[in-house]
């Protein structure tokens, strides 16, 4: 799970969320740089195709 929002709030929405992989505190760019990377580990494309 990828948020903004502080490491408390994170924590519990991950838990009820069923999530164990959380980065906390993140802002915009850092999240494009997460997915990227995320994508690229999996070999995934980086956006949703277009129409």
């Amino acid at each position: 799970m990828l948020t903004g929002d502080g490491e408390t709030a994170a924590r519990a929405i991950a838990a009820q969320a069923g999530k164990d992989d959380i980065r906390f505190g993140l802002q915009p760019e850092e999240k494009v740089t997460a997915v990227r990377a995320l994508a690229r580990a999996a070999r995934l494309p980086e956006t949703a195709p277009t129409r």
